[in-house]
């Protein structure tokens, strides 16, 4: 069972850098600046069967405010032919996000609060083109449109744009 976070733990970890912690959840790997912390915290006795890790995570970066807990997802990355796949399995998690730095990596606008008992997420992505799509357990919704772009780096800017609500998860990203 996880031991709840304690305040003197998050204290220790708001004074690490943000390097040496998790990127925060934000597009690209980006952690926000000077004000990042995530906190880990397992049982030291004996080990019982299941996931024993409980993540919080707040980040705060000019216009854009995330905050999490729970289990980190599993992610999983491959490339057949030129295109790029991706999947994460998101197990009891909560999290709350505003701002304009999506997930995605465009810039726009996002708003959103979701609790997950247990959710699959999928992308595809080809040349500045992705399709997402997931189905999860999930309370609550979200939403993020943004536009500027460019992961095939191309020249050509990609417009951005995905929705979860609920049960479901479906984004598009498209060059223009």
């Amino acid at each position: 069972m996880p031991k709840p976070v304690s305040s003197s733990s998050l204290a220790a970890a708001a004074e690490t850098s943000c390097e040496e912690l998790d990127t925060c959840a934000l597009p690209e790997g980006r952690a926000p600046a000077n004000a990042c912390s995530s906190v880990t915290q397992t049982d030291e006795e004996e080990p019982s069967p299941g996931v024993e890790i409980l993540t919080a995570k707040f980040g705060v970066k000019n216009d854009q405010f995330e905050a999490s807990v729970g289990v980190p997802p599993l992610t999983a990355h491959t490339t057949v032919g030129g295109v790029h796949l991706s999947g994460e399995l998101d197990y009891m998690s909560a999290n709350v996000h505003l701002g304009s730095q999506n997930s995605d990596g465009s810039k726009g606008e996002n708003i959103g609060a979701m609790v997950t008992r247990i959710g699959v997420e999928a992308t595809a992505e080809y040349s500045g083109w992705s399709l997402t799509a997931g189905f999860s357990l999930s309370a609550g919704a979200s939403i993020s449109s943004g536009e500027g772009r460019d992961v095939d780096h191309d020249g050509r800017p990609e417009r951005c744009f995905e929705v979860s609500f609920g049960l479901f998860t479906l984004g598009e990203c498209d060059e223009f």
